[in-house]
């Protein structure tokens, strides 16, 4: 995304909201890794645990899919913006 001059604090709004998305979704593929590999370790069985980690780690990655695209819409405003400045 490009840094918009006019608008300083909404861009650093959005590289902020696309980082914290992108955390999110990595923090969820490890919560979801972990919740797999630790169910299969010797003398475990899969429970409530697990289920609740993997619930977890799907609704955190979907978050961070949200906040990634609310950054994006910022982006897709700004180059309207631009686009409109041009004409």
């Amino acid at each position: 995304m490009k840094y918009n001059s006019q608008f300083p604090v909404l861009s650093a709004v959005a590289k902020i909201l696309s980082g914290i998305g992108w955390l999110l979704a990595i923090a969820a593929v490890l919560m979801f890794g972990y919740a797999v590999v630790e169910a299969n370790t010797p003398g475990h069985q899969w429970g409530n645990t697990n289920n609740i980690f993997i619930l977890a780690s799907i609704i955190t990655f979907l978050l961070g899919l949200i906040v990634e695209a609310f950054a994006e819409i910022i982006g897709v405003l700004f180059a309207i913006e631009i686009n409109t400045r041009k004409h």
